[in-house]
Formats: C-alpha cells, sequence, structure tokens
C-alpha cells in the first residue's frame, strides 16, 4: 500500500489536507456515482482496480478492511455500519454481505420465478431500504422493500394505455425513490429504449403501476416532434437513459436530477443552452414540463443554466446523496477544441433545493484529470474523470482522478462537501442474520 498523499487535486495544485486526500491505495476506482462508496458512519469506502478486485478500506487512513467484497456493485445498509446489500450479481436473489465476516446471507429468493435480476449498478437504494431489479428474460421490472422482504413487480412489456412504444428493450439502469411525502408513493425509474418508464409502487395490489414515459416537451432541446402532452407517442422525442439520480427535497417530495438541454425561440430571442433539471416524479405526465422557465408553467421540472451552446459542451455524471440535501454533479471534457471556450470543465458542482423549493447550486471544485495515463484507451478515459458520488449524509463527496501516487494510474480521493449532514433515517431493525 502506498503512503497516504494528502493532496488537493482542484485547480490542479497539491495545496493543504482539508481540500482534498487521497482515500485508498492506487490504482483503485469507485462505484457509480449514484451509489454511495461510503458506510453509514462515514468510516468504511467499497472501492476496486481496474481489474475487478473489490475491497473495503477504512476511510480516514486507507487501511484495507477487507479483501474480495462484492464486485461491481454493492449497497450499504442505512444504518447497520458492517453490512451491504448485494442484488443479483450472477444469481437470482438479494442478499448480505459483511465486511467483518466476509459471509453472504441471502435475504429474497426468486430462483423459482425469475432467471437473473439485475439492477444496472448505476444508482443506490433508497433512504427507506426500497431497492429496484429488472429480470430480463421474464421482462418483469420489480421494487423490493429489503427489510419487509416483500416485492412488487410489472410486466413492463405487457400492453398498457401509458405504454404506446410497445416493447421496452435495451434497459440500462433502474432506479426506486423513497416514500414520497405528497404521494405517498414509492416510484421506479426504467432507464432504456425507446423510452424512460416511472411506475408506482401498489403496496395493497401487490404490484406496480404505469406512470409515464416521459416525453421530451418544449421547451427542451429536441422537443417539437409531437403533441407535448408529457407522454411519449411513436415519433416522439422521448427520455432514454439520462445519467441522473433519485433526489430527496427537504419536504420529503422526491425528484429526478440530471442534465438537460434547452433550445426555444422566444419574443426576447432565440435560446440554446444546457443546465441542470430536477423533475419532480409526483408530477407525473408533468415532470418534464418546467415548473417556470422559457413561456412555460405549471410543471414540475426546475431548471438552472450551465452554459449556452456555441462552447465545447462537458459531459456529466450525477449522484445525490441518499438520505436527502444535495446532489453532485462532476463535469468532464477529454479532449476540448484548440481556442473553444469550456465552461465547467472538470468541475464538481453541488444542486440541490433549499426549504423555499428553490435551487441551490454551487461550484465545489475543479478536478485535474491528466489523462496521460489513460492512452487512447476510451475506457481509460472514462475511469480518469472525477464521477464523483457522495456519502449518505452529504458531507463527503468522493471522486475519482488519474492522479495517483506512485505512478498510479488512477486514486480515489474524498473531499468535504461543506454541506449540513443530513438526519439519518429512523428505521425498522433488518431481519438479517449476522453469521458467526
Amino acid at each position: 500500500m502506498s503512503k497516504l498523499l494528502i493532496a488537493n487535486l482542484l485547480c490542479g495544485t497539491l495545496l493543504s489536507a482539508q481540500s482534498g486526500r487521497e482515500a485508498v491505495p492506487p490504482i483503485s476506482v469507485h462505484q457509480y456515482s449514484g451509489i454511495s462508496p461510503v458506510s453509514a458512519g462515514n468510516d468504511k469506502l467499497q472501492t476496486f482496480d481496474l481489474e475487478g478486485h473489490a475491497r473495503i478500506v477504512r476511510l480516514r487512513d486507507a487501511k484495507v478492511i477487507a479483501e474480495s467484497a462484492p464486485y461491481p456493485e454493492a449497497h450499504w445498509d442505512n444504518a447497520d455500519d458492517d453490512l451491504m446489500w448485494v442484488i443479483g450479481l450472477g444469481q437470482p436473489n438479494i442478499r448480505t454481505w459483511r465486511p467483518s465476516t466476509g459471509r453472504y446471507h441471502t435475504i429474497i429468493d426468486y430462483k423459482n420465478r425469475f432467471t437473473t435480476i439485475t439492477t444496472g449498478a448505476t444508482t443506490d437504494i433508497s433512504l427507506d431500504d426500497w431497492e429496484a431489479f429488472w429480470a430480463p428474460a421474464e421482462h418483469q421490472v420489480c421494487a423490493a422493500d429489503l427489510k419487509a422482504k416483500k416485492t412488487y413487480c410489472l410486466d413492463y412489456n405487457a400492453p398498457n394505455s401509458v405504454n404506446k412504444l410497445g416493447a421496452t428493450k435495451d434497459i440500462d439502469y433502474v432506479a426506486v425513490t423513497p416514500r414520497d411525502s405528497k404521494s405517498g408513493l414509492h416510484y421506479v425509474l426504467l432507464m432504456a429504449s425507446p423510452a424512460m418508464a416511472v411506475f408506482s409502487v401498489d403496496e395493497s395490489a401487490g404490484t406496480l403501476r404505469w406512470i409515464v414515459r416521459p416525453e421530451i416537451v418544449v421547451p427542451m432541446m429536441g422537443s417539437g416532434k409531437g403533441n407535448n402532452d408529457g407522454n411519449c407517442d411513436p415519433g416522439e422525442s422521448c427520455f432514454t437513459t439520462p445519467h441522473g439520480d433519485v433526489y430527496t427535497a427537504p419536504d420529503g417530495q422526491v425528484y429526478f436530477q440530471a442534465s438537460v438541454g434547452m433550445e426555444i425561440s422566444l419574443a426576447s430571442g432565440y435560446v440554446c443552452e444546457s443546465g441542470q433539471a430536477l423533475m419532480r416524479v409526483n408530477a407525473g405526465l408533468k415532470m418534464t414540463t418546467p415548473e417556470n422557465a422559457f413561456g412555460s408553467a405549471g410543471g414540475g421540472l426546475k431548471y438552472v443554466t450551465d452554459y449556452p451552446c456555441g462552447v465545447d459542451w462537458s459531459s456529466s455524471h450525477n449522484g445525490c446523496n441518499r438520505w436527502g440535501g444535495h446532489c453532485v454533479v462532476s463535469f468532464a471534457t477529454p479532449a476540448p477544441q484548440d481556442g473553444q471556450a469550456v465552461p465547467k470543465k472538470n468541475e464538481i458542482w453541488l444542486i440541490g433545493l433549499n426549504a423555499s423549493g428553490t435551487i441551490a447550486y454551487s461550484r465545489l471544485g475543479q478536478t485535474s484529470p491528466s489523462y496521460s495515463n489513460s492512452g487512447s484507451d476510451p475506457n481509460l478515459n472514462y475511469w480518469s474523470t472525477a464521477r464523483a458520488a457522495m456519502s449518505m449524509d452529504g458531507t463527503i463527496v468522493i471522486f475519482d482522478s488519474d492522479l495517483g501516487t506512485h505512478r498510479a494510474r488512477h486514486a480515489v480521493y474524498s473531499l468535504p462537501s461543506g454541506s449540513p449532514a443530513a438526519a439519518q433515517p429512523s428505521l425498522p431493525a433488518a431481519n438479517v442474520v449476522r453469521p458467526k
């Protein structure tokens, strides 16, 4: 293991110890932005190398606690600091795994129901202990109440009046929300072609219900091809597999946070730009209609601008802290054109809603991937980007860089977010066996 480097990669210089530090041994990366890599007590971190060897390390000093951790995905429990949830990973079941023992325990077994199950390894379990997955062979999308051991599913290819696009295919990932404070429902978001789909959980009937296949409506970029009613019809522009994550607002309503483009001609002039959206899921058909922007009103989408068209756009990855309060947006532009303006290049920003429901958006810093360790391999260029994630309470940001120590190609760094800690949810204890 390398000597721990206290380094600030914001603005590309080594500065004070408070700004950023290498959190794990070199040649390491972390799970995707939407999954908290940090345990509930903020002391353990899941990481893995580029060959797929996962481990658990102690965050404060990079000491390896457990080897052969679940790969590539596992989810820390909301309360038990020595418990991770494993969904699928080659088996049609939901298991737990403990770093202290290295043992798995099956909690829900679907072997007589599904051939395989998967989540897409992109988003987290919810703050109230729910997870979503799909079963490709049986074309079922499901939400599982992990602590109650109940599962709610729906055939996403069965005919339905909301689903006007036919069979769902090429699924990327699924996400589940905590119980929404306004509707009282959990929602499942399925990112796929030909369109993203949103379902609610009907706990009394034991199934999921179709809500909407979100249409890209005016003033969003790519809109104008349809009837603008919010639900996708054949030939219309639809949301498919956007980078995004589930966000819980201070009032308990749930949103999908993602980057979007805006393009519209107004009386005041032509608008073309990129920005960040918070789409309130309980708005249903109106979740992609602006709440009040660019001449549109009455919808569930809150929006803030990043940069105008005509510059070199940065791709972004989005991840929200599980217990609510903030999301972190990571921008990346590996190869800008000569002389081209690059707003937000390799920057990390925090976004959320304040108590009045207004967007708060602030710059946390700028990472400095060199890409020199990545060569011509686009996959290594991907791992060079920050793809920042947040701890469950939102106080820690974890990001990747290719500026590891001892000539390591990649390393994982931690950074204080500067945000107040979100409260840990009060949950019933898990009915989980602790292996001796």
